[in-house]
Order: structure tokens, then C-alpha cells, then sequence
């Protein structure tokens, strides 16, 4: 199976081997990115001296004359105009690496700055994805699931959200050498920035289209309609496929490692399952990233930081993560269900203090060589025992006083629709009103109950709302929390004529087998996956992208013709191995026009043969085999190198159970499968997601308004310059007068143009300070060299003049006041002698 962390560790190993030492520069995110994949002390060992920062060292002197120079940057504006800087008054051999794909426009910088013959080496390293856990990724975009379904909705910043997810998306297929056919899931009209469809026409993509007419009932018409939106799904599938392409015409030989069985990217998003980020699961992983609170596990670190006391001191407090590559028990049990973890770790903690007893029961030198050589494996084992006894301890003790067994129960028979004995439940309400009674339940605790109660009930009338929201005593704060759901195409109010009940999709979850009833709820995804490999998908959720039915022409200059999903509706689509999508000489897709110079550079060969590993083709293929043959040898059953890969991608942020799920389907189908998404989701951040849906969308760090970033970001199509029937207009919301007509763009102008877009979204999110150097003061000296004394100024001697007046004035004061005291002693003295007045 492929583990994602030997893979980023295989590929920076191989270019920080040498046997010259040399010293790195990297900007701070990528120092971050760099410390992730290997420890600083195995780093320093691969011949590095030390490790600067990029905004630090940009402005000091070169002081490293004697080493080389390693340059480690994302390919942000303000960083590369650093590297240019500090590339250029560098006295020794610089290697610059991106860990990003390089704009065309940050290339012709470097180009026309002057560097180029300095650098020995100039490559691009598919490195920025952050690693959940061997086979979960993110793209680390956190205010994506506010960008995509906030109301009112603001496209230019849901546009850059899926141009981010897409350079993620391009950046784990380069490392895995794959070219997968793409299967996405279709919109809910209605649902997400990219819900209305909007026809373009004309031979370019129109800035301004016009909008369909208004419909009073828009929620009914979103339902009943099977037309297809343009949903984020679509957006991400449409523009990978065109990245993809540009990737095949620099490297001919990409994907083809993986010929022998056509991989698949399977796009989601949140809307696919409602449920499961809302249900109390019972996996230890998931248990411990819902229940602890801040203090205990800072979730917003990845991986997660467990703080605990230590076994050896008292009140020392200590920091564990739990990450699946460091702690060995934390990855056997993670995914296993509460009671099942609970016993192993017991099991765990016994077989230590056996082995601890034997070890001191050992006699002789053989008994005494055998102790020492497993004392540093039994004293690990002991302290990760003692931290995860310590924590399902924990866990179990915030089950019972919140009294988690009767929610789940109920949450369990509204995911699913059925109680533990196959039934429909008939008596969910009897169960709630108790519970949401209960002062030991918190407020996120009922949120989620009433919230999987509505949905079960498929909407609720108003008054049955405001008595749950009675009995549950929630703030209007949390009340937004369930009343937001609408924008996730969930009916919370029966009364409202506009609200249709949610479909109960085949992919929306079921009841499972598991032998807890805590853990039946089976997610989305995972049926999803099994039929995807099965070959039983569902046409009327899921679409297998292709260009001809997308605007995009074959060789005769014609589109293909191909049978739509919705002629083949209600026929499952075909299986895997027939998902191949055969890639012959003449592209379906027309190339995207080439941006040259006015001035082109005599350098500019050079830097696209060195430009990227990937760029060039017999620098792939050696390294392709290369790295085929040290797979192979290092495993020890060659079959996992024909398995099928399948890359399962969320918009909108996975929940631990997902991840999980892939695990599970991958063990049982023999098939090499992976996951990502836009952010990692529990609960507690979900809920508090949706509950700022309905404040319109900011985007993150680097941002003023929403109205800035609509001035700055074009509301035209990601689909790169091909005629897109489902883009989407924001201008169309607002009034004839308000309106801003927009001129048709080519497709040059609409490539050219949002390339500068992603550029602007990259850089604001990858912003870094520069650091300027503190400027010591030189002291003052004379022609001797002893310290000058100081010039006053006219100024200052006034100044030093009326402060001598002003002292001296106070001390005569204080003179007289001391000589009347001494009048007034002498006095008393003289009248009743020197005692005589106490």
C-alpha cells in the first residue's frame, strides 16, 4: 500500500543527500512543510549545516562563503522576489527547489532577473500537501466549506478556493505518477455557490451570461429538476483535467507507470453526507478528537497534541501526538471501536509488565545483555500504554457523565433509519425530550440530536421546532447552528412552501452490520467506494468526466459523441478496469495557448529543460524505473505494485469516519486507496461552520471584504477558455442598476487572467513578513578613537539651565523647612527640658 510519508521522506532524502555540506534556506512555510517530513536532527546529518529562514536571511550579508546554498521555497511573488535577491550577492553555488508548480509569470521573473546562469540546479518538488495520516492528506484550506455554501454566496472566492484544491490535487498526482480517469458527483440545484445553471454562448466564455428567469419556488424547482448544476465537484474535475493536460504535453511519460491498472479520482464534497459529521462515532479516533476539549487535545495541530502527566514525575505535563508513523499502538487501535481499543491497550500494558518482571528476574550476563538491549523498546511501550490507558479513561468518564450511550442510540436511529432490531423508530421523541432535558448534556450534544431528528423527520413545522429548542433551552446562536442546514439542502421547516424534503439518496448512509449498535451507521463515502469498485455507481449521483461532453473538441474539430448520464440514467457505470480512458496521439483536448515574452529570453530553454523532476522525459522515465525497481525491491510482496490505486478527494472537509472507511475498503477489496480533502472536520468545527453560513463569505488571511475580493477576482468560468454551459454569474443577484457589464474575454484573456487570480489567492495565503535586520548604533567617537562627547544644542542648554534654576529652588525650599523644624525642637527643649514633654 502506498504510504504517503515514505514518499515525501524518499523524495527529499534524494535531494538532500551529499557528501558536501551545504546550508538550506527556506521560507517559512516551506521550513514547516520540510520539518514535517523529517526531523531537524536527521536533516542536519545529510550534510546541512544549518537551516535559515528565507525572510531573515534576505537582508544579512552573505556570511556562509564556503557552502553551498539550498534554496527551499513555495513559489509565492514575494519569495521568489527574495530568492532573486539573495541569489544574486551569493558568492557560491545556489540550487533553487519549488515545493509548488511555478507560474508562467514568476518564471519569466527569473528568467529576466539575471540568475539563471548562477543556479546550479532549478527543480520543482510536488511537496505542499499536508499529511493526516499514511494514506490522508489536506490542502489545508480551511475557510473552503464557508466559501462553497455561505449565503449570500461570493463566486470569485469559492473560484479561488477550487484553484487551490486543484494545485493540492496536481501536486499528489505528480508524487504518485498518476493520470486517473476523474468521476465526480453532481450538484444539488440550489445547494452551493455553483447551484443555478447558467448557459454561455458564442464562440468565448461570457463574463456576464445571462441568468435563467427566477422561479418563485426555487427549492421545488431544485429537486424535482435532474439537470446537473455546476457544482464543486464539477469545477475541481474540469480544471485538474486541464492541469493534467499541460503535465502530459511537458512529460509524455506521466502515468504511465500505473498502465497496468487505470487509476480513479473519485471528487465529493459535504453534501453527500450530512450525517456523519453530526453522529456520536464510537472509533477511538473519533471519539478522541470529538470529546476532549482544547486544553486536553489541540486539534487545530497536525497531527494532534495529546497533553497528559507524566508517569515518572509528578505534575509534569508533557505533549504526545498522535500520529500514525510515531506511535505504534495509536495506529493499531485507532479504528478500532471503544470497547475493542480499551481491551487491547489493557492487553498492551500486561504483556510490558510481564516482560518488566522477567527482565528483573534476569540472571547472569546472558540475562543482563538481553535486558539492556530491550529496555529502550519496553520503556516506550510502558509510557505509550500508560498515556492511551489514561485516555480511554478519559473518554469513558465524559461517555457516562454526559451520557453519550442514550444519545447515540438516538442518533443512530435517525442516521439510519432504523433501531437495533431492523424496525422503524416510532418513538424518537419519548427519547429526546429527556435527554435534551439533561443539564449534564452540552449544547453542541442536543444541537446534534435535534439536528439528525429533523433530518430523519425530513423537516419539522415551526411550532414542533421552537418546543425542542425549548426543552434543549439553546441561544439564538445555537439555533443557527440547525437552521443553517437549509444551505446544505436539508428541510428543517415543514411550513416553509419553498423547502422540499431532502432526498434520501442511495449514497446518503444505511444501517450496517457492526456488532455495536453505536456503530451502525454506515457513511456515504464507503458505499460509494464499494460500488464504485463493484462497478455498480450510480449515474444519477456520480458522472464519469469527459472532455468531449465538457466543451472540448477531438481531432476532427467536432465534439465527440458519447451518451450523457442523463440518457444512461438508472444504469450503473461501468466497472473499473472498462473506466480506462484510453490516451491516443491526437488529445481530446486542444492545447492551451503558450504566453511568450516580448522579449524572449536566450535562457529560456534551459530553464524549462531543468524546470521541474516531471518536465522533462528522460529525466521521468530513469526516474520512474528508478524508483519502480527500489519499490519493488523493498517489498516483499511485488503484487502490491499492480494494485489499483483510487484517490478520493472531499470538498469541503472529511470527517475522521471517512478516513477510516478508505482503510476498511481498501483491506477488503485489495486495492491501493487514499483520501483528501479541503480540511480535516469533527463535530464541534462543523458545527460551528454552519453556523456562519449565513454571514457571507471572507476570504482568509490577507483579506478586507467580500466586496474587495469580488473588485480583485474575476466572476468568469475556471474552465480555462472553453465555453462552459454552467457558469455562474454573481452579478446576477443584484439589480439592473448595480449590474457591471463586462466584455466577452477570449480564451487567452480568461487563462492569462485567472492564472493571475491563483496567483494573488497563492500569494495572500503563503504571506511571510520579511524581517529586517535591527540596526545597532554606532557609538561616537574623536580622532583618538576614545568615545566623543556628545554636542548639545542651543535647545538643550536652555533646557539644562531652567532645570538648575528649578533645583535649586526646591532644595532652598526644603532648607527652610528643615531650619523652622529645628526652631520649633530647641523650643520644646527649652520649656520642658529634653524629656520633659513625652
Amino acid at each position: 500500500m502506498t504510504n504517503l510519508y515514505k514518499l515525501k521522506t524518499q523524495e527529499l532524502v534524494k535531494v538532500l543527500k551529499s557528501k558536501d555540506w551545504r546550508v538550506l534556506i527556506a521560507d517559512s512555510h516551506s521550513r514547516d512543510i520540510l520539518l514535517s517530513i523529517l526531523p531537524l536532527n536527521e536533516i542536519l546529518q545529510l550534510c546541512i549545516t544549518q537551516i535559515k529562514l528565507l525572510e531573515e536571511s534576505v537582508n544579512l550579508d552573505d556570511d556562509d562563503a564556503s557552502y553551498d546554498k539550498l534554496f527551499f521555497v513555495l513559489p509565492t511573488t514575494h519569495s521568489v522576489d527574495r530568492v532573486i535577491r539573495s541569489v544574486l550577492k551569493s558568492k557560491t553555488p545556489c540550487h533553487l527547489y519549488f515545493l509548488d508548480n511555478l507560474n508562467k509569470q514568476l518564471e519569466f521573473r527569473l528568467i529576466h532577473s539575471g540568475i539563471i546562469p548562477k543556479l546550479t540546479t532549478l527543480s520543482e518538488l510536488p511537496l505542499n500537501f499536508q499529511l493526516i495520516e499514511s494514506r490522508a492528506f489536506t490542502s489545508n484550506q480551511l475557510s473552503a466549506f464557508n466559501s462553497y455554501y455561505s449565503k449570500p454566496s461570493n463566486v470569485p472566492s469559492s473560484e479561488m478556493q477550487v484553484a487551490l484544491t486543484v494545485k493540492t490535487l496536481q501536486n499528489i498526482l505528480l508524487s504518485l505518477n498518476m493520470d486517473p480517469t476523474i468521476v465526480y458527483q453532481n450538484a444539488i440545484n440550489g445547494i452551493g455557490t455553483y447551484a443555478t445553471p447558467v448557459v454561455s454562448s458564442g464562440k468565448y466564455l461570457s463574463a456576464n451570461p445571462t441568468p435563467p428567469p427566477i422561479k418563485k419556488s426555487s427549492w421545488k424547482s431544485t429537486f424535482s429538476s435532474s439537470e446537473k448544476g455546476s457544482g464543486v465537484a464539477r469545477r475541481v474535475a474540469v480544471a485538474l483535467t486541464k492541469e493534467l493536460a499541460q503535465v502530459k504535453r511537458d512529460n509524455h511519460d506521466f502515468g504511465l507507470a500505473n498502465a497496468s491498472s487505470q487509476p480513479i479520482l473519485l471528487i465529493t464534497d459535504r453534501t453527500l453526507d450530512i450525517c456523519l459529521p453530526l453522529i456520536h462515532e464510537f472509533t477511538y479516533q473519533s471519539l478522541t478528537n470529538d470529546l476532549l476539549s482544547e486544553r486536553v487535545l489541540d486539534t487545530f495541530s497536525i497531527p494532534p497534541l495529546l497533553s497528559y502527566k507524566s508517569s515518572h514525575g509528578e505534575g509534569v505535563m508533557k505533549q504526545h501526538p498522535l500520529a500514525d508513523n510515531t506511535d505504534a499502538i495509536w495506529s493499531d487501535i485507532r479504528h478500532l471501536h471503544m470497547k475493542d481499543a480499551i481491551d487491547k491497550v489493557g492487553n498492551l500494558a500486561r504483556e510490558a509488565e510481564k516482560v518488566d518482571s522477567d527482565f528483573k528476574n534476569a540472571k547472569g550476563l546472558d540475562g543482563l545483555r538481553s535486558m539492556l538491549a530491550g529496555l529502550t523498546d519496553l520503556q516506550d511501550i510502558k509510557e505509550k500504554a500508560f498515556i492511551h490507558t489514561n485516555l480511554s479513561d478519559q473518554l469513558m468518564a465524559e461517555v457516562t457523565k454526559r451520557h453519550l450511550m442514550q444519545v447515540s442510540e438516538v442518533e443512530q436511529c435517525c442516521a439510519t433509519g432504523m433501531t437495533s432490531d431492523g424496525r422503524t423508530p416510532r418513538h424518537l421523541i419519548e427519547q429526546m425530550v429527556p435527554l435534551l432535558d439533561q443539564p449534564n448534556l452540552l449544547n453542541k450534544d442536543k444541537i446534534r440530536i435535534i439536528s439528525l431528528y429533523i433530518m430523519f423527520k425530513e423537516g419539522v413545522s415551526d411550532e414542533d421546532k421552537r418546543r425542542l429548542y425549548q426543552h434543549a433551552r439553546l441561544g439564538p446562536s445555537d439555533q443557527q447552528s440547525i437552521d443553517n442546514l437549509v444551505h446544505l439542502g436539508i428541510r428543517v421547516s415543514k411550513n416553509d412552501s419553498e423547502q422540499q424534503g431532502y432526498r434520501r439518496a442511495k449514497y446518503r448512509g444505511k444501517c450496517g452490520e457492526d456488532v455495536y449498535d453505536t456503530s451502525r451507521y454506515v457513511p456515504a463515502l464507503k458505499t460509494a467506494l464499494l460500488d464504485l469498485l463493484n462497478g455498480k455507481l450510480d449515474t444519477g449521483v456520480f458522472t464519469k468526466y469527459d472532455s468531449a461532453l465538457e466543451g472540448d473538441l477531438g481531432e476532427g474539430g467536432e465534439k465527440e459523441k458519447e451518451e450523457t448520464p442523463a440518457a444512461s440514467k438508472g444504469r450503473p457505470l461501468q466497472p473499473p478496469s472498462s473506466l480506462r480512458s484510453t490516451r491516443q496521439s491526437g488529445s481530446s483536448l486542444s492545447p492551451a495557448p503558450h504566453h511568450s515574452s516580448p522579449t524572449p529570453a536566450p535562457s529560456q530553454g534551459s530553464l524549462r529543460s531543468a524546470r521541474a523532476t516531471w518536465a522533462s522525459a528522460s529525466r521521468s522515465s530513469s526516474h520512474t524505473s528508478e524508483s519502480a525497481a527500489t519499490k519493488i525491491a523493498q517489498r516483499s510482496d511485488k503484487d502490491d505494485d499492480k494494485k489499483q490505486k483510487v484517490l478520493v478527494f472531499v470538498c469541503g472537509g472529511m470527517t475522521y469516519g471517512e478516513i477510516r472507511s478508505v482503510y476498511e475498503v481498501s483491506d477488503a477489496s485489495n486495492k491501493d486507496i487514499l483520501i483528501g480533502s479541503t480540511d480535516i472536520l469533527n463535530p464541534t468545527k462543523f458545527i460551528d461552520n454552519v453556523r456562519k453560513l449565513d454571514g457571507g463569505y471572507m476570504y482568509g488571511q490577507g483579506s478586507s471584504t467580500t466586496n474587495e475580493a469580488s473588485m480583485k477576482f474575476s466572476s468568469a468560468s475556471t474552465a480555462l477558455g472553453k465555453v462552459d454551459r454552467y457558469a455562474y454569474d454573481a452579478g446576477s443577484e443584484l439589480s439592473d442598476k448595480k449590474r457591471v457589464d463586462v466584455p466577452d474575454l477570449t480564451p487567452e484573456q480568461v487563462e492569462q487572467r485567472y492564472y493571475k487570480n491563483l496567483q494573488q489567492g497563492y500569494d495572500r495565503k503563503y504571506w511571510s513578513e520579511e524581517v529586517k535586520p535591527v540596526v545597532v548604533p554606532q557609538p561616537v567617537v574623536d580622532e583618538k578613537g576614545r568615545p566623543a562627547k556628545p554636542v548639545k544644542s542651543s535647545a538643550d542648554k536652555k533646557e539644562e539651565k531652567k532645570d538648575e534654576k528649578k533645583l535649586k529652588k526646591e532644595q532652598k525650599e526644603i532648607e527652610k523647612h528643615m531650619a523652622k523644624q529645628q526652631e520649633a525642637e530647641k523650643k520644646k527643649e527649652k520649656k520642658w527640658g529634653k524629656k520633659g514633654w513625652f
